[in-house]
C-alpha cells in the first residue's frame, strides 16, 4: 500500500525558530511545515537544509486583517507579492489567508452568507494580483474554521475554489469521556470528505489539524494525543486526494497554544514526537486526483468475461507507479538545482543592490559637499571685492552684465544623527530602492505617542508586532529638536498610501500632536531639516504636505491646521530659511 498524504506540523508561529523546533522536525522525520509569512526566510532556509524534500506551506498572514476589515486586493498582493519572492528559492506553495469565516469575525470578515460573498470576490482579485507577479507560486483556497458554516461558505466561494492551485482544509475534534474516537469521525476529524464531496478534482492540504481539548476545558494527557495524531495519520494515508497532515501547534512563545504543542517552551520535547517518528509509514507517492470514469470503460465492468488471456491489471498499475516515481524523482532534482540556481541568482541581486544604495549615498555627499563648496567661493569672491574697495578708497561698480537666472541660494545642512544601520529590520521584507530624480513631495507626521518613545523602540514595535520591515519615516525629530535619519532617502517606506511611498520622503515629529505643538526645538529644527531637503532635492515649498493633506489620516495631528496651526508655523519659518 502506498499513501500521499505527509506526515506534517504546523511551524512556530514566531519570526523564528529555536534549536528545539529544528529537533522536532529532525526527530519525527516531517515532511511538511506549515509556515507563516512574518518568519525569518533563514528558518526556511534552514529547513531545507535539515531535509531537502521537505514540503513548505506558507500561510500569507497580514496583521491588518481583524475585526475592524482588512486591506484592499491590492494592498494586500502589494505586501505579500516581496515576501513571496524572497521565499521562491525555498517554498512555492502558498495559502492565502486563514479562516476567513470565523464567527467572531477576528480574521477580517464573519460566518454570514454576504461575508462569503465578499471574499469571494476578494479573494479572485488577490488571487489574480498574486498569480500575475509570482506565475510560478501554486496558491490555495485558505481553512476555514469548523463548524462556523465552513460548508456552506465554501458553497458560495466555488468560484475562489475553483480558480485555486489547490484547497486548504482544517479539521479540529475535541474528545470528552463519551466521545472519545471523534478524530476519527466524518464531522469532525475526517470532515475533509465533505469537501472533497464538493470538490472532487481538487487536492487538499489539511493545514491545521489537531485536538482542541484544552480550549473546552476537556481533560488530556500528551500520551492520548500522541495515540490519537497517530491513529489519525494512518488514516489520513488512505485517501489518495490528501497531500498532507499539518498538526497544530509545533510550539508556540505564547503559553495559551501550550494543549497543542509537541514541546514546552524550556525545550522538553512531548511524546507525540517519539509516536510519529515510530509509526509505521507506507511508501510515499505524488497525489494524484482519480479521472472520472468513461462511458467505454463503465460498459467494460459490466461485460461477461472473455477467456483470452489478458494482462494483469495489478502489474500494469505497479510498471505505470515505477514510472511516474522515476518522473517524479527526475523533477525533483531539476528543481532542486534550478532552486540553488536562483538562490545564487538572489544572493547577487542583493549584492548589486547594496552597492547601488552606497553609490547613491555617496552620490548625496558628494552634492552637498559642492554646493558648500560653491558657498565658500562666493564668500571668498565677495570678500575679495570689499578688500580692494577699501585698499583704494573709492567704490568699485561692476560692470553691466545681461540679466541672468541665477540659482537657488544655498541653505546649510543641519547637524543630523544617522541611525540608520542601528533600527530593528525584518530581513525578510526588504525595503525597494529607488532614484533621487523620483522624489517629489515631503510628508510630516507625528507619532501618535509621548515624545520620550524613540525611534528605536518604534521599529522594534513596528517589526516584531506589526510585520513590517521597519520604521516608517526617513527622518525623525525628538522632543529636544535632534534631527536623526532613520532610512536612507533611496529607500522606499511604508509611511502612506501606496500611490506616495515611492515619490515621497517621511519626517515624524515625535509626540502626539492632537492637544498640543511640538517644541519650539523641534519646529525650528524641522525646518531647517525641510529647507536643506528641499534644496538638494530641488523641489519647491509648495510640495511639503501634512500627512492629513494626502490621505484618510489624523496624523500629524489635530494642531497641524486647528488650535496652534503649528503646519502654518513650520512652512512660514522654511520659507524664511529659503529666502
Amino acid at each position: 500500500m502506498n499513501r500521499t498524504c505527509r506526515v506534517g506540523v504546523h511551524g512556530r508561529n514566531d519570526v523564528d525558530f529555536k534549536e528545539a523546533d529544528y529537533q522536532i522536525i529532525r526527530e519525527a522525520k516531517i515532511e511538511a511545515v506549515k509556515m507563516m509569512s512574518q518568519t525569518r526566510v533563514d528558518v526556511f532556509k534552514r529547513l531545507k537544509e535539515i531535509r531537502q524534500d521537505i514540503e513548505l506551506i506558507t500561510r500569507l498572514y497580514d496583521d491588518r486583517i481583524n475585526r475592524n476589515g482588512h486591506p484592499s486586493p491590492e494592498d494586500f498582493a502589494g505586501r505579500m507579492i516581496p515576501i513571496m519572492k524572497q521565499l521562491q528559492p525555498y517554498c512555492v506553495k502558498f495559502e492565502i489567508h486563514n479562516e476567513p469565516n470565523h464567527l467572531d469575525r477576528i480574521e477580517g470578515w464573519g460566518q454570514e452568507d454576504k461575508d462569503a460573498q465578499d471574499f469571494n470576490a476578494w479573494y479572485l482579485r488577490t488571487f489574480d494580483l498574486l498569480k500575475s507577479q509570482c506565475p510560478w507560486a501554486q496558491l490555495g483556497f485558505p481553512g476555514l474554521a469548523i463548524p462556523h458554516r465552513d460548508l456552506e461558505w465554501v458553497e458560495i466561494c466555488r468560484p475562489a475554489v475553483e480558480k485555486s492551485d489547490w484547497l486548504g482544509v482544517h479539521c479540529y475534534w475535541q474528545t470528552p469521556p463519551d466521545q472519545l474516537r471523534n478524530y476519527l469521525a466524518d464531522f469532525w476529524g475526517l470532515r475533509f470528505k465533505y469537501y472533497h464531496q464538493k470538490f472532487p478534482n481538487k487536492v487538499i492540504d489539511l493545514t491545521e489539524v489537531g485536538n482542541s481539548n484544552v480550549q473546552n476545558k476537556i481533560a488530556f494527557t500528551r500520551e492520548s494525543h500522541a495515540r490519537e495524531f497517530t491513529e489519525y495519520l494512518a488514516e489520513c494515508f488512505n485517501y489518495p486526494y490528501l497531500n498532507s497532515a499539518s498538526f497544530f501547534i509545533m510550539s508556540s512563545p505564547d503559553p495559551t497554544w501550550d494543549g497543542f504543542c509537541w514541546r514546552h517552551e524550556d525545550g522538553r520535547i512531548y511524546a507525540i514526537t517519539h509516536a510519529v517518528r515510530d509509526m509505521h509509514r507506507p511508501f510515499w507517492v505524488q497525489a494524484q486526483l482519480a479521472a472520472p470514469p468513461q462511458p467505454a470503460a463503465a460498459a467494460q465492468r459490466t461485460a461477461p468475461a472473455q477467456p483470452a488471456a489478458q494482462a494483469n491489471p495489478l502489474t500494469q498499475l505497479q510498471q505505470q507507479r515505477d514510472q511516474l516515481q522515476q518522473q517524479l524523482q527526475q523533477a525533483q532534482a531539476q528543481a532542486e538545482q534550478l532552486q540553488a540556481q536562483n538562490g545564487q541568482l538572489q544572493g547577487q541581486i542583493q549584492q548589486l543592490q547594496a552597492q547601488f544604495a552606497q553609490l547613491q549615498a555617496q552620490m548625496q555627499q558628494l552634492q552637498i559637499q559642492n554646493i558648500q563648496l560653491q558657498a565658500q567661493l562666493q564668500q571668498q569672491a565677495q570678500a575679495a571685492v570689499l578688500s580692494n574697495s577699501g585698499a583704494t578708497g573709492t567704490s568699485i561698480s561692476p560692470p553691466l552684465q545681461p540679466t541672468v537666472a541665477r540659482p537657488p541660494a544655498a541653505v546649510a545642512a543641519p547637524a543630523i544623527q544617522n541611525i540608520t544601520t542601528s533600527l530593528a529590520r525584518n530581513p525578510a521584507m526588504p525595503l525597494s530602492s529607488r532614484p533621487m530624480s523620483q522624489i517629489d513631495r515631503i510628508i510630516i507626521h507625528h507619532t501618535a505617542v509621548p515624545p520620550t518613545v524613540g525611534a528605536d523602540r518604534i521599529a522594534a514595535f513596528l517589526v516584531s508586532n506589526r510585520g513590517r520591515p521597519g520604521i516608517n519615516y526617513h527622518y525623525f525629530i525628538t522632543a529636544d529638536g535632534t534631527i536623526q535619519q532613520t532610512n536612507e532617502l533611496t529607500s522606499v517606506t511604508l509611511q502612506s498610501d501606496p500611490q506616495f511611498n515611492p515619490v515621497a520622503v517621511g519626517i515624524a515629529f515625535a509626540g502626539d500632536f492632537t492637544n498640543a505643538a511640538p517644541t519650539p526645538s523641534q519646529l525650528e529644527s524641522g525646518a531647517r531639516l525641510i529647507a536643506w531637503l528641499l534644496r538638494q532635492l530641488g523641489l519647491p515649498p509648495q510640495t511639503v504636505f501634512g500627512h492629513k493633506e494626502l490621505s484618510k489620516t489624523q496624523s500629524p495631528g489635530a494642531q497641524w491646521d486647528g488650535g496652534a496651526s503649528w503646519g502654518s508655523q513650520l512652512r512660514q519659518r522654511i520659507q524664511t530659511l529659503l529666502a
